[in-house]
């Protein structure tokens, strides 16, 4: 997500993906370190999905899990020495 899509990501393609049955919706917005995470219930409508221990797992996606706190760490500086 970027600040110039906020109101499109949360309002309209929540909206448009709900709708059109997308089983899970992940919003990730790094410049507020938040992330959001939605699955479809069996009415048809997006439910907070549960982050447990500070992961989260995809029901869509089999064997997709993602540690929430990884979304805001820094890569790691590259090992070893370059040009040698």
């Amino acid at each position: 997500m970027s600040p110039d899509s906020r109101t499109t990501d949360r309002v309209h393609k929540f909206r448009e993906y709900e709708t059109s049955g997308v089983p899970e919706y992940w919003i990730i917005d790094p410049e507020r370190e938040r992330a959001e995470f939605f699955r479809l219930d069996r009415s048809g409508r997006y439910k907070d999905m549960a982050v447990a221990n500070g992961i989260i797992t995809s029901r869509a996606m089999k064997g997709l899990w993602l540690r929430v706190e990884w979304l805001w760490v820094s890569p790691a500086a590259p090992r070893g020495t370059w040009g040698t």
